[in-house]
């Protein structure tokens, strides 16, 4: 199956529920993430690179997919936030070949929103942190992440995008950090540290190698 089009917008189609958008995304934008989604869900030969790419299974994909956490838009992986879009082109790919940037909006945790939600913040025991998204779809493959929400997976958009409310949202959770091993995820560890301890139940960190990228 070939990979799909990017189709004419569809005026009026509504947003995913968890959406609590900032002024920030247009309609505009909140289609093209609805549509990124639905561009992956329905193509079985996209599904599978994603999941040869970090080589997890199929549900997690479409699990991720029917969040919606996950689409594809011209030719890009993307990663669909509360407030914005993400692109990545080229999977499996050496890391100075990849091109990751903003398609719009502002970068915050990636799948926050049980934690954004306060209606589902107090069903939320451990929350799980990774350095990047791919980190984050190995460790839901993994098992790491309970139904009844006690336990998330969640992950920063980037070693040093910290949100300003991270603090906020994980006051009085245990948390764990799954930094890479480098500068850049050892900074992030002890930044993470410094911010959240005050405000957190418990706060520990994991060294995390899933595979390359």
């Amino acid at each position: 199956m070939s990979e799909p089009a990017v189709t004419d917008e569809r005026k009026g189609q509504p947003a995913p529920e968890w959406l609590d958008l900032p002024e920030e995304l247009s309609d505009k934008d909140i289609v093209y993430c609805v549509k990124a989604a639905e561009n992956l869900r329905y193509n079985t030969y996209l599904i599978e690179k994603v999941c040869a790419w970090k080589n997890i299974r199929r549900k997690t994909v479409y699990n991720l997919v029917a969040e919606p956490s996950i689409g594809w838009l011209n030719g890009q992986l993307c990663f669909i936030y509360e407030t914005g879009l993400k692109t990545r082109k080229g999977l499996g790919v050496p890391k100075n070949e990849r091109e990751i940037r903003w398609g719009w909006g502002l970068p915050c945790l990636w799948r926050s929103f049980p934690l954004m939600d306060s209606a589902l913040r107090g069903l939320v025991r451990e929350v799980h942190i990774t350095e990047g998204e791919s980190d984050c779809m190995c460790l839901l493959d993994s098992g790491v992440e309970t139904d009844d929400l006690s336990v998330i997976c969640v992950s920063l958009p980037s070693a040093s995008g910290i949100p300003h409310n991270l603090a906020q949202l994980c006051a009085g959770k245990e948390v764990v950090f799954y930094p890479d091993n480098d500068a850049a995820g050892e900074q992030a560890r002890d930044k993470l540290r410094s911010i959240l301890k005050p405000a957190v139940k418990s706060f520990s960190y994991l060294s995390w190698e899933p595979q390359a990228a």
